[in-house]
């Protein structure tokens, strides 16, 4: 797991807010959800992630340590 650390610090968290974001605007079309609610729903998440990263960056929590 130590080899997975940088990587998954430098690609994979950093991506998370982006993969988010424009794939769960498609699940919310394709499921025919209510625009304005899934706007919010949308919106809490991507937030949720980014102080998520926010906290990984400033050393508050460890990921696969």
């Amino acid at each position: 797991m130590q080899v997975l650390g940088p990587i998954s610090s430098t690609i994979i968290l950093p991506a998370m807010p982006v993969v988010g974001l424009y794939s769960s605007a498609v699940i919310g079309w394709i499921l025919r959800w209510d625009r304005a609610l899934s706007l919010l729903f949308i919106t809490i998440g991507w937030v949720a992630v980014t102080v998520f990263l926010i906290l990984v960056a400033l050393g508050f929590v460890r990921v696969l340590a």
